[in-house]
């Protein structure tokens, strides 16, 4: 486990990214994420807005490994696609905005379908 930074570190760096969203994904229309510049690179953490702060301190950890542990040669990193529930009429237009990738993850309905 990484040793954790002083706060004041973290923020000389952090930067708050709103990603607005083509289609609603688990009710929201923008992906929020926070980015910071630790020892050995950039690092983000965008934990759900519905988890628990467990789940979300799960994130948190491997955000500050990211950008505070041991540097890592991770080579080529594989590209998936996640999909919000939409019609199935609409899954072939959507993916071919996104060129080559080897797994789709496509939700099957939103909270309330």
């Amino acid at each position: 486990m990484t040793a954790r930074p002083e706060l004041s570190v973290l923020l000389e760096t952090a930067r708050v990214v709103s990603v607005p969203l083509l289609t609603t994904f688990r009710g929201i229309t923008n992906r929020e994420a926070l980015l910071f510049e630790g020892e050995t690179g950039w690092a983000e953490w965008s934990p759900f807005l519905e988890y628990h702060d467990d789940e979300a301190r799960t994130w948190l950890q491997a955000a500050l490994d990211q950008g505070f542990g041991p540097k890592r040669e991770i080579g080529e990193v594989n590209l998936n696609a996640t999909l919000p529930a939409v019609k199935g009429s609409e899954i072939e237009t959507l993916l071919a905005r996104f060129g080559s990738f080897d797994t789709v993850k496509i939700k099957v309905a939103e909270s309330g379908q």
